[in-house]
């Protein structure tokens, strides 16, 4: 589990539900915590001063371009061109609503 921290808990939950699909489970207004979930794990959401650039969320996508355009047409702007790596994979960064860099990646072919 990868936590954040955020300045505004709802926001932070609306975003990562609705821009990158996890799930909440659970939602603690009153101490400032939400819990989200998704089939690559959970992440944690805890109400306080972010500190964007301490961490860099990854999430892989079946289909990078796609992945895109659904993100745009939900509001969420792409902060970098495609970018190919001699790893094999493509990605494109994204940052939440406190500023912190989240990647969309998929891999070119076979893959670890």
């Amino acid at each position: 589990m990868v936590e954040l921290t955020v300045s505004e808990l709802s926001a932070g939950v609306a975003w990562y539900c609705g821009a990158v699909g996890l799930s909440l489970t659970l939602l603690d207004e009153a101490n400032g915590f939400a819990l989200l979930e998704g089939d690559a794990g959970r992440l944690s959401l805890k109400r306080g001063a972010p500190r964007p650039g301490g961490c860099r969320l990854m999430y892989e996508v079946p289909d990078l371009d796609a992945e895109l355009t659904r993100l745009e047409a939900v509001g969420v702007r792409v902060a970098s061109p495609v970018k190919a790596s001699a790893e094999g994979y493509r990605r494109a960064l994204l940052h939440d609503p406190d500023g912190n860099e989240v990647a969309m990646f998929e891999w070119a072919g076979a893959h670890p």
